[in-house]
């Protein structure tokens, strides 16, 4: 159930094929391929089902399907059993948005974990000290990277330095995708470094390994995706490639990331333009993999202030990055939008490894840079 602004008939008829969007403004908040509900049709469809809508303008819209589906053998839960090493443990959750709290709360307390929530860094050194006043210290702490005044990193650095809740084992949460080197984890005691949103099952397997009385790690990690992915390449082929991948879908970065893998390369991720320009200032990249619709900022407008950062600076400024653009509407006018927006290369989506690898092999060359091309 959509309690949007409803959908007009005529649009509706086109809502289930690729590349099409109800709300196609320039003006629109959130972006997005238009493959959502063309692949949900042929999901339906291959499990010999129906897909509709029922909307009505002002009054927002229903959509629903039908499917065939077996009777299952045994009971499936999608919950973790408790085990002993993490009931009853007590977790302070520090994050400045209440939503990333609760949705955390929910999947300590299926593990049988009590947790309090401190929406500042500031409020979590009061929590901190009045437990360990009482007696009652937090055995674990999973801090949010990101917030005002004072953030994650600093603040585990205050407990680290503090006999108090030195102890108190500490996880970090990026929705960046950058994470400190491991040694200035290590000096601030941070264990793991989790990507938000933490899935349950990572989350699970982090807070095992995190809270195992064998996790007395001499480094804190460090990994190029979540907790239980892959390790890094051995001797990647082309590791010195720097690489930012800014894409708000998860899946669509998921994808992208296995590509970039398999011809040797590793990733950060930002997920809006905003953290696009966080990550430009922060790390020397050699290219970013922009996609053009996100929310709080798209590739666009990203793309014209990296340009515009690039000629205000001084003689001594970092060389220029090349900015490949991601993006689904391939049509006509594009590229020279691309192109106005102070982007280099062009890449529809869903994307190509091949391409991939073309337009990356492109940026390594020391040849100038070649015209966006479609």
């Amino acid at each position: 159930m959509d309690t949007g602004i409803g959908i007009a008939p005529e649009t509706q008829a086109r809502l289930f094929q690729a590349f099409t969007q109800a709300d196609g403004s320039t003006t629109r908040k959130y972006g997005g391929t238009g493959l959502g509900l063309a692949i949900c049709k042929r999901l339906v469809e291959m499990m010999e089902g129906e897909i509709g809508i029922e909307s009505k303008l002002g009054d927002g819209s229903l959509f629903w399907f039908t499917v065939k589906l077996k009777h299952p053998v045994a009971p499936i839960s999608l919950k973790h059993r408790p085990i002993d090493s993490l009931a009853k443990i007590r977790v302070l959750v520090v994050d400045d948005n209440a939503t990333n709290g609760r949705v955390l709360h929910y999947q300590l307390a299926a593990l049988d974990m009590p947790d309090e929530y401190a929406s500042s860094a500031e409020k979590a050194l009061r929590m901190l000290r009045a437990a360990a006043a009482a007696g009652m210290p937090y055995r674990l702490a999973i801090l949010d990277m990101q917030m005002p005044d004072m953030d994650g990193l600093a603040l585990a650095r205050v407990m680290q330095s503090d006999p108090t809740f030195s102890r108190t084992r500490k996880i970090m949460l990026t929705s960046l995708g950058l994470r400190p080197e491991g040694r200035v984890m290590h000096e601030a005691g941070i264990l793991e470094c989790l990507l938000k949103p933490a899935k349950e099952a990572r989350l699970f397997e982090c807070l095992v390994r995190v809270m195992s009385e064998k996790s007395t790690h001499p480094e804190a990690r460090n990994l190029p995706g979540e907790a239980g992915a892959p390790p890094p390449l051995q001797n990647p082929v082309n590791g010195q490639l720097r690489i930012l991948l800014a894409e708000d879908n998860l899946v669509n970065q998921k994808v992208v990331l296995a590509q970039l893998r398999k011809l040797g390369y590793e990733a950060d991720i930002a997920a809006n333009g905003l953290e696009v320009l966080t990550a430009y200032e922060q790390t020397p990249y050699d290219v970013i993999l922009m996609d053009c619709h996100m929310p709080e900022m798209g590739g666009y407008e990203a793309s014209r202030k990296i340009r515009e950062r690039a000629s205000n600076a001084d003689g001594n400024s970092k060389p220029r990055i090349r900015i490949i653009a991601l993006t689904a509407n391939a049509m006509e006018g594009d590229r020279e939008k691309c192109l106005a927006a102070g982007m280099d290369d062009y890449l529809s989506k869903p994307t190509r490894i091949d391409d991939l690898s073309s337009a990356l092999a492109r940026v390594r060359k020391v040849a100038p840079w070649p015209k966006a091309t479609l």
